[in-house]
Protein backbone atom coordinates (compact mmCIF):
# COMPACT_ATOMS: atom_id res chain seq x y z
CA UNK A 1 0.00 0.00 0.00
CA UNK A 2 1.71 3.39 -0.71
CA UNK A 3 0.36 6.44 1.14
CA UNK A 4 1.51 10.11 0.89
CA UNK A 5 2.01 11.74 3.65
CA UNK A 6 0.07 15.13 4.98
CA UNK A 7 1.34 18.16 6.93
CA UNK A 8 0.88 17.43 10.73
CA UNK A 9 2.63 19.36 13.60
CA UNK A 10 5.27 16.72 12.87
CA UNK A 11 5.39 17.20 9.06
CA UNK A 12 6.06 20.75 7.46
CA UNK A 13 5.24 20.22 3.25
CA UNK A 14 8.10 21.69 1.24
CA UNK A 15 6.55 21.96 -1.63
CA UNK A 16 6.59 18.35 -3.24
CA UNK A 17 8.33 16.91 -0.91
CA UNK A 18 8.39 16.92 3.25
CA UNK A 19 10.88 17.41 6.03
CA UNK A 20 10.20 16.49 9.34
CA UNK A 21 9.80 19.55 12.03
CA UNK A 22 10.48 17.23 14.86
CA UNK A 23 14.43 16.78 15.07
CA UNK A 24 15.75 13.52 15.76
CA UNK A 25 18.54 13.08 18.00
CA UNK A 26 21.36 10.98 16.30
CA UNK A 27 21.50 6.99 16.24
CA UNK A 28 24.37 4.91 17.56
CA UNK A 29 27.62 5.50 15.58
CA UNK A 30 26.00 8.84 14.05
CA UNK A 31 27.01 12.30 14.76
CA UNK A 32 24.32 14.55 13.79
CA UNK A 33 20.85 15.37 14.87
CA UNK A 34 18.53 14.64 11.84
CA UNK A 35 14.86 15.22 10.05
CA UNK A 36 12.73 12.67 8.26
CA UNK A 37 12.77 13.90 4.68
CA UNK A 38 9.96 12.19 2.45
CA UNK A 39 10.33 12.22 -1.70
CA UNK A 40 9.09 10.13 -4.04
CA UNK A 41 10.78 6.63 -3.34
CA UNK A 42 12.51 8.09 -0.38
CA UNK A 43 12.00 8.18 3.36
CA UNK A 44 15.43 8.72 4.89
CA UNK A 45 16.90 10.33 8.06
CA UNK A 46 18.92 13.14 6.72
CA UNK A 47 21.30 14.96 8.90
CA UNK A 48 19.43 18.98 9.54
CA UNK A 49 21.68 20.87 8.26
CA UNK A 50 21.75 19.40 4.84
CA UNK A 51 18.18 18.05 4.93
CA UNK A 52 16.63 21.01 2.13
CA UNK A 53 19.63 20.75 0.02
CA UNK A 54 19.13 16.78 -0.10
CA UNK A 55 15.31 17.50 -0.43
CA UNK A 56 16.14 19.55 -3.64
CA UNK A 57 18.44 17.43 -5.06
CA UNK A 58 16.38 14.91 -4.95
CA UNK A 59 13.46 16.68 -6.98
CA UNK A 60 16.02 18.09 -9.37
CA UNK A 61 15.84 14.19 -10.14
CA UNK A 62 19.14 13.52 -8.94
CA UNK A 63 19.90 10.00 -6.61
CA UNK A 64 22.26 9.83 -3.38
CA UNK A 65 23.40 6.53 -1.74
CA UNK A 66 24.56 8.59 1.55
CA UNK A 67 25.65 12.25 2.74
CA UNK A 68 27.11 14.12 6.25
CA UNK A 69 26.54 17.66 7.21
CA UNK A 70 30.01 17.89 8.64
CA UNK A 71 32.44 14.94 7.33
CA UNK A 72 35.96 13.92 7.95
CA UNK A 73 38.72 16.02 8.67
CA UNK A 74 37.63 18.78 7.18
CA UNK A 75 34.40 19.29 8.29
CA UNK A 76 33.06 19.80 5.20
CA UNK A 77 29.69 18.44 3.19
CA UNK A 78 29.51 15.20 1.62
CA UNK A 79 26.97 14.06 -1.19
CA UNK A 80 27.45 10.31 -2.29
CA UNK A 81 25.83 10.18 -5.77
CA UNK A 82 24.41 6.75 -7.02
CA UNK A 83 25.86 7.63 -10.58
CA UNK A 84 28.80 9.31 -12.18
CA UNK A 85 26.06 10.90 -14.25
CA UNK A 86 24.60 11.90 -11.24
CA UNK A 87 27.38 13.46 -9.94
CA UNK A 88 28.49 15.44 -12.98
CA UNK A 89 25.20 17.11 -13.60
CA UNK A 90 25.22 18.03 -9.60
CA UNK A 91 28.63 19.67 -10.04
CA UNK A 92 27.13 21.37 -13.57
CA UNK A 93 24.20 22.63 -12.06
CA UNK A 94 26.44 24.54 -9.25
CA UNK A 95 28.99 25.57 -12.07
CA UNK A 96 26.30 26.86 -14.16
CA UNK A 97 26.12 30.70 -12.83
CA UNK A 98 30.17 30.52 -12.69
CA UNK A 99 31.41 29.22 -15.97
CA UNK A 100 31.58 32.46 -17.31
CA UNK A 101 33.54 34.28 -14.61
CA UNK A 102 36.86 32.49 -13.94
CA UNK A 103 37.51 34.25 -10.88
CA UNK A 104 35.23 32.92 -9.22
CA UNK A 105 34.87 29.84 -11.02
CA UNK A 106 38.54 28.97 -9.74
CA UNK A 107 38.01 30.00 -6.03
CA UNK A 108 35.10 27.97 -5.30
CA UNK A 109 35.51 24.43 -7.76
CA UNK A 110 39.11 23.68 -6.96
CA UNK A 111 38.32 23.11 -3.62
CA UNK A 112 35.40 20.74 -3.77
CA UNK A 113 36.89 17.09 -3.18
CA UNK A 114 35.96 14.19 -5.28
CA UNK A 115 35.90 10.37 -4.51
CA UNK A 116 34.63 7.18 -5.34
CA UNK A 117 33.52 4.20 -3.12
CA UNK A 118 32.30 1.04 -3.09
CA UNK A 119 28.86 0.89 -1.66
CA UNK A 120 27.73 -2.54 -0.21
CA UNK A 121 24.18 -2.67 -0.12
CA UNK A 122 24.49 -6.38 1.93
CA UNK A 123 26.47 -5.65 4.48
CA UNK A 124 25.88 -5.91 8.36
CA UNK A 125 24.53 -3.10 10.36
CA UNK A 126 24.41 -2.32 13.87
CA UNK A 127 21.49 -0.80 15.19
CA UNK A 128 20.67 -0.36 19.28
CA UNK A 129 24.30 -1.98 19.31
CA UNK A 130 22.13 -5.90 17.35
CA UNK A 131 23.81 -6.80 13.92
CA UNK A 132 21.12 -6.36 11.20
CA UNK A 133 21.86 -8.58 8.47
CA UNK A 134 20.05 -7.80 5.27
CA UNK A 135 20.26 -11.43 3.77
CA UNK A 136 22.38 -14.29 2.46
CA UNK A 137 21.90 -12.86 -1.06
CA UNK A 138 25.27 -12.54 -2.79
CA UNK A 139 26.82 -9.19 -2.37
CA UNK A 140 26.28 -6.28 -4.89
CA UNK A 141 28.50 -3.25 -4.60
CA UNK A 142 27.67 -0.73 -6.95
CA UNK A 143 29.83 2.35 -7.26
CA UNK A 144 29.45 5.71 -5.57
CA UNK A 145 30.39 8.92 -6.72
CA UNK A 146 30.79 11.64 -3.85
CA UNK A 147 31.67 15.38 -3.50
CA UNK A 148 32.28 17.44 -0.61
CA UNK A 149 32.93 20.90 -0.14
CA UNK A 150 32.94 23.73 2.08
CA UNK A 151 30.16 24.09 4.74
CA UNK A 152 30.23 28.11 4.12
CA UNK A 153 29.29 27.11 0.48
CA UNK A 154 26.37 25.56 1.16
CA UNK A 155 23.89 28.50 0.49
CA UNK A 156 25.36 28.83 -3.11
CA UNK A 157 25.30 25.39 -3.65
CA UNK A 158 21.67 25.16 -2.46
CA UNK A 159 20.48 28.49 -4.63
CA UNK A 160 22.25 26.88 -7.73
CA UNK A 161 20.75 23.53 -7.11
CA UNK A 162 16.90 25.26 -6.94
CA UNK A 163 18.13 27.39 -10.03
CA UNK A 164 18.52 24.16 -12.07
CA UNK A 165 15.50 22.32 -11.08
CA UNK A 166 13.51 25.30 -12.19
CA UNK A 167 15.56 25.75 -15.32
CA UNK A 168 14.77 22.58 -16.11
CA UNK A 169 11.05 22.19 -15.13
CA UNK A 170 10.33 25.55 -17.75
CA UNK A 171 12.11 23.13 -20.83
Amino acid sequence: MNSTPTETNTTKKHEDGYISAERKLPKAGYNHDTFRVMYKDYDEDIDCGIAELLLEIWRFGLSTHNSCECHGDFNEIWIQFASEDDLMAFVNAVAEDYKMDELKFNHVFPRFRYGIQIVDDNEDYLENDEPIHKGDRPCYAPFGYSISFNRDHYPMVLNQIKKAKEKASLA
